[in-house]
């Protein structure tokens, strides 16, 4: 009886073995278009800011040309914040965001992870490795309970205070 038990135990741990818990591949062109910040940990870049949109185009570089919006209570548009993001690491989804680009060069930048994403592209939390920024971006204005659950729970599984993300003003 004994042995019995050890193979059932070996083949379940085969089985088990062979199931695959990785997730997909980030894909950086299913990343590209507009997304809606839901939620962010505020910053002084982003003060008074309502109806707050983020655009991500890929340039002809390969790169990523980035708009970000944020409209005032009239929902007129307050600053609109223009930058280039290059890949460092795909597999990390870790890029690095140059805001700053006297004569279009590349010279001072800020990280900026994707910690967590969606399958689908619906929903996506980023950030950086200094936990001082964070932003919960949607494809949507809205999210549903469940999802931000799941966003919840990336937001402690990446070391971040969940209670330091404030919802972000909309107009409508």
């Amino acid at each position: 009886m004994g042995i019995l038990r050890v193979i059932i135990v070996v083949g379940y741990l085969v089985l088990l073995s062979n199931i695959s818990t990785a997730q997909p591949k980030f894909s950086l062109n299913k990343y590209m278009g507009t997304w809606y910040e839901i939620s962010s940990m505020p910053n002084r870049f982003q003060k008074n800011c309502y109806n707050v949109t983020a655009e991500y185009k890929l340039n002809v570089k390969g790169n990523v040309d980035v708009k970000n919006i944020c409209r005032d209570e009239k929902g007129l548009i307050k600053k609109e914040a223009k930058a280039e993001a290059v890949v460092k690491d795909i597999e990390t989804k870790l890029l690095k965001v140059y805001f700053f680009r006297p004569l279009g060069l590349n010279i001072w930048g800020g990280d900026y992870q994707i910690l967590a994403i969606d399958p689908d592209y619906k929903w996506a939390l980023v950030g950086g490795p200094s936990k001082k920024y964070g932003w919960i971006l949607s494809r949507n204005k809205s999210l549903t309970p469940s999802e931000m659950s799941l966003i919840e729970q990336a937001i402690l599984d990446n070391g971040y205070d969940y209670s330091k993300f404030k919802s972000t003003r909309t107009l409508d």
